[in-house]
């Protein structure tokens, strides 16, 4: 089992490194849309689920598999695999509906999560003083 802070720097690495990938930015080309109405931002970007356009900083690249299973972490390898996908498994989507999609697969991962965990039989273990009497 990795150190908690070793986990974290890792995770975070592999982020930076997503950030830069070939697939972020072909999912963005892919999403581009010249605007000439006269507003101040001149790209905006399509929204994958509620089709409206946004400029760059109100839009997010999503993973339409979630690059953290919905069962919870499996395997480093799972991971990097699902994070480094092509730009086909990729999606633009503006900022509210990217929350409400992390706020739906969180739920998913919280409930399977509740359904692993095994019941509580009502026995409990002793405590320490119930062992030294």
């Amino acid at each position: 089992m990795l150190h908690p802070s070793l986990r974290s720097f890792i995770i975070n690495a592999l982020r930076r490194a997503w950030g830069r990938s070939w697939a972020k930015r072909e999912c963005l080309n892919r999403a581009k849309s010249e605007c000439s109405d006269g507003s101040r931002h001149r790209v905006h970007f399509l929204c994958a689920t509620c089709g409206s356009y946004h400029y760059h900083k109100a839009i997010q690249v999503d993973h339409i598999i979630p690059v953290m299973g919905l069962a919870g972490f499996d395997t480093w390898e799972g991971v990097i695999e699902r994070m480094f996908c092509g730009p086909d498994s990729l999606q633009v989507l503006c900022k509210s509906c990217h929350k409400k999609k992390s706020a739906e697969e969180a739920g998913v991962r919280a409930k399977v999560k509740r359904e692993r965990k095994p019941a509580k039989t009502g026995a409990s273990r002793p405590t320490k003083r119930e062992l030294s009497e």
